[in-house]
């Protein structure tokens, strides 16, 4: 249905993965403001998508969803910084992790908003939304091998930048990779749409399928046109038929009535 510009039923893709979208982009993007942005273009890519058939099941669109949401959020990080997505030299995912810390009010923001966008994107993708070595290679330009060196060293990350984070607060800050994670989708429960959001998709929803919608009921129109026309055509040619049958069977009647009067 939504392919053929059902507003209904895109608006029922939208509201079964608009949660997960902003979620995923705040975490990415470390930035409830940017990820608000974000978010309409994401759904605009996936309409197109839909519209022309190459997302054909809710699975699908619900997979290409998170897919298009990494994709956009790395761009708009990297549209501003160019090199945030470099591999490390001598690929040392530890370097220059912990420097220069900000501490947050909680353990896990503390711990996410000091990663470099690159750490913070494997270590979401993978641990949170159960990407693959392989969809994280494809996603960074690296190979495999890159990414599992990457993410073997997330625990030694997270207590770097506690550590940093404890010296500068006076308190002992702690967090194990499996609390980080839950954290992250405890959040989720939370997470919201804001409305001006919410209605600038809905909007844009309504903006596509119109066009198309006036289109079928246009043919709509043309095709019960088509079939009056027919019907009609088959009811004068009936009541044809049925008049010069019924005049042969009067004609019969009046030559045997005829016939008998002579008779007689």
């Amino acid at each position: 249905k939504a392919r053929k510009g059902n507003r209904e039923a895109m608006e029922s893709l939208f509201d079964m993965t608009k949660i997960n979208v902003m979620h995923l982009s705040c975490l990415l993007l470390d930035n409830e403001k940017t990820a608000s942005v974000i978010l309409p273009r994401i759904y605009r890519n996936l309409w197109d998508q839909v519209l022309s058939g190459r997302i054909t099941t809710e699975e699908d669109f619900a997979q290409a969803a998170i897919l298009k949401t990494a994709a956009f959020c790395k761009a708009a990080i990297a549209k501003k910084d160019g090199k945030a997505f470099r591999i490390p030299a001598n690929r040392d995912f530890v370097q220059e992790i912990g420097e220069d810390v900000v501490v947050r009010s909680k353990e896990w923001e503390t711990v996410l908003g000091n990663l470099p966008p690159l750490h913070r994107f494997f270590y979401v993708l993978a641990g949170s939304w159960g990407f693959t070595a392989s969809q994280l290679a494809k996603l960074f330009h690296t190979n495999e091998e890159t990414v599992q060196m990457a993410l073997q060293a997330e625990s030694t990350n997270l207590n770097r930048i506690l550590a940093a984070a404890s010296r500068k607060s006076g308190k002992e800050l702690t967090l194990t990779v499996e609390q980080f994670h839950r954290a992250l989708e405890n959040k989720r429960t939370g997470t919201k749409v804001p409305p001006s959001v919410d209605q600038t998709v809905l909007l844009t929803i309504n903006a596509l399928c119109e066009p198309i919608q006036k289109k079928l009921r246009k043919k709509r129109k043309r095709i019960a046109v088509t079939i009056g026309a027919v019907v009609l055509v088959v009811c004068v040619a009936g009541g044809a038929v049925l008049a010069a049958v019924t005049g042969k069977e009067e004609e019969a009647e009046a030559e045997e009535t005829s016939s008998t009067s002579s008779v007689a």
